[in-house]
């Protein structure tokens, strides 16, 4: 899993500062780098207030970290079929 990569990649998709973020999330920026940098782990409580800050549903940051190893084998294939649906759904509704 890769949340900190999740939440770096929305941040600049709605190109918003690591600054700005960090501010509208009530964290540190240096905080806010480690968690983009997998050098922290963030709590629910503080993934909840970022993705609230970046203005998107918390399941889509839980989604968008999941990495293809993490998925079952014999899974993959509908998993590597449905992230370019579920990306673009996400840039139509989200991203402005």
């Amino acid at each position: 899993m890769n949340i900190g990569g999740a939440i770096g990649k929305v941040r600049k998709q709605k190109k918003i500062s690591q600054g700005d973020l960090a501010k509208l999330a009530n964290l540190n920026q240096s905080y806010l780098s480690q968690i983009e940098n997998n050098k922290k782990t963030p709590n629910v409580k503080t993934i909840a207030e970022i993705a609230k800050a970046l203005d998107v549903p918390v399941s889509m940051l839980f989604l968008f970290s999941i990495n293809e190893n993490e998925i079952p084998e014999k899974k993959r294939d509908v998993f590597n079929a449905l992230m370019p649906v579920m990306e673009s759904l996400f840039d139509e509704y989200y991203i402005k």
